[in-house]
Protein backbone atom coordinates (compact mmCIF):
# COMPACT_ATOMS: atom_id res chain seq x y z
CA UNK A 1 0.00 0.00 0.00
CA UNK A 2 1.36 3.42 -0.95
CA UNK A 3 0.86 6.90 0.52
CA UNK A 4 -1.80 8.83 -1.36
CA UNK A 5 0.18 12.07 -1.00
CA UNK A 6 3.78 11.18 -1.91
CA UNK A 7 3.55 7.59 -3.15
CA UNK A 8 5.95 6.23 -0.51
CA UNK A 9 5.48 2.54 0.24
CA UNK A 10 3.78 1.91 3.58
CA UNK A 11 3.65 -0.98 5.99
CA UNK A 12 0.34 -2.49 7.05
CA UNK A 13 0.76 -1.19 10.61
CA UNK A 14 1.69 2.39 9.63
CA UNK A 15 -0.74 5.11 10.66
CA UNK A 16 1.30 8.00 9.23
CA UNK A 17 3.61 8.22 6.22
CA UNK A 18 7.22 8.29 7.50
CA UNK A 19 8.22 10.45 4.54
CA UNK A 20 5.59 13.22 4.38
CA UNK A 21 3.65 12.66 7.62
CA UNK A 22 0.24 12.30 5.93
CA UNK A 23 -2.32 10.28 7.89
CA UNK A 24 -2.96 6.90 6.35
CA UNK A 25 -6.58 6.23 5.33
CA UNK A 26 -7.33 2.55 5.06
CA UNK A 27 -10.04 1.18 2.82
CA UNK A 28 -11.83 -0.65 5.63
CA UNK A 29 -11.97 2.51 7.77
CA UNK A 30 -13.24 4.56 4.81
CA UNK A 31 -15.96 2.01 4.13
CA UNK A 32 -16.97 1.96 7.80
CA UNK A 33 -17.13 5.77 7.91
CA UNK A 34 -19.28 5.84 4.78
CA UNK A 35 -21.58 3.23 6.28
CA UNK A 36 -21.96 5.29 9.47
CA UNK A 37 -22.83 8.43 7.48
CA UNK A 38 -25.31 6.50 5.38
CA UNK A 39 -26.99 5.05 8.46
CA UNK A 40 -27.11 8.50 10.06
CA UNK A 41 -28.74 9.94 6.97
CA UNK A 42 -31.35 7.19 6.94
CA UNK A 43 -32.10 7.83 10.61
CA UNK A 44 -32.59 11.55 9.97
CA UNK A 45 -34.90 10.84 7.06
CA UNK A 46 -36.91 8.45 9.21
CA UNK A 47 -37.16 11.02 11.99
CA UNK A 48 -38.26 13.68 9.51
CA UNK A 49 -40.84 11.33 8.06
CA UNK A 50 -42.02 10.40 11.53
CA UNK A 51 -42.35 14.05 12.49
CA UNK A 52 -44.36 14.67 9.33
CA UNK A 53 -46.59 11.74 10.08
CA UNK A 54 -47.05 12.89 13.68
CA UNK A 55 -48.28 16.38 12.74
CA UNK A 56 -51.91 15.34 12.32
CA UNK A 57 -51.68 13.50 15.63
CA UNK A 58 -50.36 16.63 17.33
CA UNK A 59 -53.29 18.63 15.98
CA UNK A 60 -55.74 16.03 17.25
CA UNK A 61 -54.05 16.09 20.65
CA UNK A 62 -54.39 19.87 20.87
CA UNK A 63 -58.06 19.67 19.91
CA UNK A 64 -58.66 17.00 22.54
CA UNK A 65 -56.87 19.09 25.16
CA UNK A 66 -58.95 22.15 24.26
CA UNK A 67 -62.19 20.18 24.49
CA UNK A 68 -61.15 18.71 27.83
CA UNK A 69 -60.21 22.15 29.16
CA UNK A 70 -63.53 23.60 27.99
CA UNK A 71 -65.38 20.73 29.66
CA UNK A 72 -63.58 21.32 32.96
CA UNK A 73 -64.23 25.07 32.79
CA UNK A 74 -67.93 24.47 32.13
CA UNK A 75 -68.15 22.08 35.07
CA UNK A 76 -66.36 24.50 37.40
CA UNK A 77 -68.54 27.38 36.21
CA UNK A 78 -71.69 25.39 36.92
CA UNK A 79 -70.49 24.57 40.44
CA UNK A 80 -69.62 28.24 40.95
CA UNK A 81 -73.04 29.30 39.70
CA UNK A 82 -74.83 26.95 42.11
CA UNK A 83 -72.77 28.35 44.98
CA UNK A 84 -73.73 31.88 43.92
CA UNK A 85 -77.42 30.97 43.93
CA UNK A 86 -77.19 29.55 47.47
CA UNK A 87 -75.26 32.46 49.01
CA UNK A 88 -74.48 35.26 46.53
CA UNK A 89 -72.68 37.76 48.73
CA UNK A 90 -70.84 35.18 50.85
CA UNK A 91 -69.48 33.40 47.79
CA UNK A 92 -68.70 36.62 45.90
CA UNK A 93 -66.82 38.20 48.82
CA UNK A 94 -64.74 35.05 49.23
CA UNK A 95 -63.74 34.99 45.60
CA UNK A 96 -60.96 32.75 44.30
CA UNK A 97 -58.20 33.44 41.79
CA UNK A 98 -60.27 31.88 38.98
CA UNK A 99 -63.41 33.93 39.57
CA UNK A 100 -62.42 36.48 36.93
CA UNK A 101 -63.00 33.75 34.32
CA UNK A 102 -66.53 33.27 35.61
CA UNK A 103 -66.91 37.05 35.59
CA UNK A 104 -66.14 37.17 31.88
CA UNK A 105 -68.57 34.29 31.29
CA UNK A 106 -71.32 36.02 33.27
CA UNK A 107 -70.91 39.22 31.26
CA UNK A 108 -71.09 37.26 28.01
CA UNK A 109 -74.12 35.20 29.08
CA UNK A 110 -75.90 38.29 30.41
CA UNK A 111 -75.39 40.13 27.11
CA UNK A 112 -76.44 37.03 25.15
CA UNK A 113 -79.71 36.61 27.06
CA UNK A 114 -80.51 40.32 26.81
CA UNK A 115 -79.82 40.35 23.07
CA UNK A 116 -81.97 37.29 22.40
CA UNK A 117 -84.68 38.51 24.75
CA UNK A 118 -84.84 41.88 23.01
CA UNK A 119 -85.19 40.20 19.62
CA UNK A 120 -88.01 37.88 20.71
CA UNK A 121 -89.69 40.72 22.59
CA UNK A 122 -89.68 42.79 19.40
CA UNK A 123 -91.03 39.85 17.40
CA UNK A 124 -93.84 39.26 19.90
CA UNK A 125 -94.73 42.95 20.02
CA UNK A 126 -94.79 43.26 16.22
CA UNK A 127 -96.48 39.94 15.47
CA UNK A 128 -99.80 41.46 14.37
CA UNK A 129 -98.23 44.39 12.58
CA UNK A 130 -95.77 42.14 10.74
CA UNK A 131 -98.53 39.95 9.33
CA UNK A 132 -100.63 42.96 8.32
CA UNK A 133 -97.95 45.13 6.72
CA UNK A 134 -95.70 42.32 5.53
CA UNK A 135 -92.62 43.44 7.47
CA UNK A 136 -90.44 41.50 9.90
CA UNK A 137 -88.08 42.26 12.77
CA UNK A 138 -84.43 41.98 11.74
CA UNK A 139 -82.39 39.64 13.94
CA UNK A 140 -79.12 41.37 13.02
CA UNK A 141 -80.44 44.87 13.69
CA UNK A 142 -82.03 43.86 17.00
CA UNK A 143 -79.85 41.18 18.58
CA UNK A 144 -76.34 42.43 17.83
CA UNK A 145 -76.79 46.07 18.95
CA UNK A 146 -78.31 44.90 22.25
CA UNK A 147 -75.69 42.19 22.72
CA UNK A 148 -72.73 44.49 22.02
CA UNK A 149 -74.15 47.39 24.01
CA UNK A 150 -74.83 45.18 27.05
CA UNK A 151 -71.43 43.46 26.94
CA UNK A 152 -69.41 46.65 26.40
CA UNK A 153 -71.33 48.76 28.92
CA UNK A 154 -71.06 46.08 31.63
CA UNK A 155 -67.35 45.59 31.00
CA UNK A 156 -66.76 49.36 31.09
CA UNK A 157 -68.65 49.49 34.38
CA UNK A 158 -66.24 46.88 35.78
CA UNK A 159 -63.29 48.92 34.49
CA UNK A 160 -64.63 52.10 36.12
CA UNK A 161 -65.13 50.19 39.37
CA UNK A 162 -61.51 49.11 39.27
CA UNK A 163 -60.36 52.66 38.48
CA UNK A 164 -62.37 54.06 41.38
CA UNK A 165 -60.97 51.52 43.82
CA UNK A 166 -57.41 51.91 42.58
CA UNK A 167 -57.19 55.67 42.03
CA UNK A 168 -59.67 57.18 44.48
CA UNK A 169 -59.78 54.73 47.38
CA UNK A 170 -56.18 53.51 46.89
CA UNK A 171 -57.09 49.84 47.29
CA UNK A 172 -54.29 47.40 46.49
CA UNK A 173 -56.20 45.22 44.04
CA UNK A 174 -55.77 43.72 40.59
CA UNK A 175 -58.27 44.12 37.77
CA UNK A 176 -58.94 40.38 37.69
CA UNK A 177 -59.75 40.34 41.40
CA UNK A 178 -62.13 43.27 40.93
CA UNK A 179 -63.75 41.68 37.89
CA UNK A 180 -64.02 38.37 39.74
CA UNK A 181 -66.06 39.89 42.55
CA UNK A 182 -68.20 42.14 40.37
CA UNK A 183 -68.71 39.40 37.78
CA UNK A 184 -69.66 36.89 40.47
CA UNK A 185 -72.38 39.23 41.73
CA UNK A 186 -73.75 39.37 38.18
CA UNK A 187 -74.99 35.80 38.62
CA UNK A 188 -78.36 37.00 39.91
CA UNK A 189 -78.85 39.40 36.96
CA UNK A 190 -77.94 36.48 34.69
CA UNK A 191 -80.79 34.44 36.20
CA UNK A 192 -83.15 37.39 35.77
CA UNK A 193 -82.04 37.84 32.16
CA UNK A 194 -82.79 34.15 31.52
CA UNK A 195 -86.30 34.71 32.90
CA UNK A 196 -86.57 37.82 30.71
CA UNK A 197 -85.65 35.72 27.65
CA UNK A 198 -88.27 33.09 28.52
CA UNK A 199 -91.06 35.63 29.02
CA UNK A 200 -90.03 37.44 25.81
CA UNK A 201 -91.57 34.52 23.89
CA UNK A 202 -94.94 35.08 25.56
CA UNK A 203 -95.43 38.73 24.64
CA UNK A 204 -96.46 39.66 28.22
CA UNK A 205 -95.06 43.16 28.00
CA UNK A 206 -95.58 44.20 31.62
CA UNK A 207 -93.76 41.12 32.92
CA UNK A 208 -91.03 41.53 30.32
CA UNK A 209 -90.44 45.17 31.24
CA UNK A 210 -90.43 44.31 34.96
CA UNK A 211 -87.79 41.61 34.47
CA UNK A 212 -85.68 43.89 32.29
CA UNK A 213 -85.77 46.58 34.98
CA UNK A 214 -84.78 44.00 37.60
CA UNK A 215 -81.80 43.00 35.48
CA UNK A 216 -80.63 46.62 35.29
CA UNK A 217 -81.17 47.10 39.03
CA UNK A 218 -79.28 43.86 39.72
CA UNK A 219 -76.26 45.12 37.79
CA UNK A 220 -76.25 48.35 39.81
CA UNK A 221 -76.52 46.41 43.07
CA UNK A 222 -73.55 44.28 41.99
CA UNK A 223 -71.54 47.46 41.39
CA UNK A 224 -72.46 49.00 44.75
CA UNK A 225 -71.82 45.82 46.74
CA UNK A 226 -68.47 45.30 45.03
CA UNK A 227 -67.39 48.86 45.76
CA UNK A 228 -68.36 48.84 49.44
CA UNK A 229 -66.90 45.38 50.04
CA UNK A 230 -63.43 46.92 49.64
CA UNK A 231 -63.97 49.93 51.91
CA UNK A 232 -61.95 48.38 54.78
CA UNK A 233 -58.98 47.91 52.45
CA UNK A 234 -59.02 51.54 51.31
CA UNK A 235 -55.99 53.59 52.32
CA UNK A 236 -57.33 56.96 51.11
CA UNK A 237 -59.69 59.28 52.95
CA UNK A 238 -61.95 59.58 49.90
CA UNK A 239 -65.47 58.41 50.77
CA UNK A 240 -66.92 55.40 48.87
CA UNK A 241 -70.16 57.33 48.28
CA UNK A 242 -68.27 59.99 46.32
CA UNK A 243 -66.37 57.26 44.49
CA UNK A 244 -69.69 55.75 43.42
CA UNK A 245 -70.92 59.15 42.21
CA UNK A 246 -67.74 59.65 40.19
CA UNK A 247 -68.15 56.22 38.60
CA UNK A 248 -71.74 56.98 37.59
CA UNK A 249 -70.78 60.43 36.30
CA UNK A 250 -68.04 59.04 34.05
CA UNK A 251 -70.30 56.20 32.96
CA UNK A 252 -73.07 58.65 32.09
CA UNK A 253 -70.68 60.78 30.03
CA UNK A 254 -69.37 57.76 28.13
CA UNK A 255 -72.74 56.18 27.39
CA UNK A 256 -75.16 59.12 27.51
CA UNK A 257 -74.98 59.83 23.78
CA UNK A 258 -74.70 56.23 22.68
CA UNK A 259 -77.74 55.29 24.77
CA UNK A 260 -79.88 57.72 22.75
CA UNK A 261 -78.61 56.24 19.48
CA UNK A 262 -79.27 52.73 20.75
CA UNK A 263 -82.77 53.65 21.94
CA UNK A 264 -83.67 55.25 18.60
CA UNK A 265 -82.44 52.19 16.72
CA UNK A 266 -84.45 49.92 18.99
CA UNK A 267 -87.60 51.99 18.62
CA UNK A 268 -87.27 51.74 14.86
CA UNK A 269 -87.54 47.97 15.23
CA UNK A 270 -90.75 48.28 17.24
CA UNK A 271 -92.30 50.86 14.91
CA UNK A 272 -91.23 49.67 11.48
CA UNK A 273 -94.21 51.22 9.78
Amino acid sequence: MNCLNCGNELQSVDKFCIKCGTMVEREDETAATAAVHHASGDGQNQNAGGATNQQPGTGNTKSAEFIEEARKTSKHYWNFFLEMIKAPTVRAFNNTSNDFIYGYINIFVLALFLGLGMYFQARAAMAGVSSYFGVSVSFVDTFFPMFLYSAISTFVLAALLFAGLKLLLKVNISFHACLGRFGALLSIPVILSAAYLIFAFTGLQMMIILLLMLVLVGVQIALILSLFSYRKQATAAFDPIFTLLVIYAVYGILFGGTADIFRDNLMNQFFLF
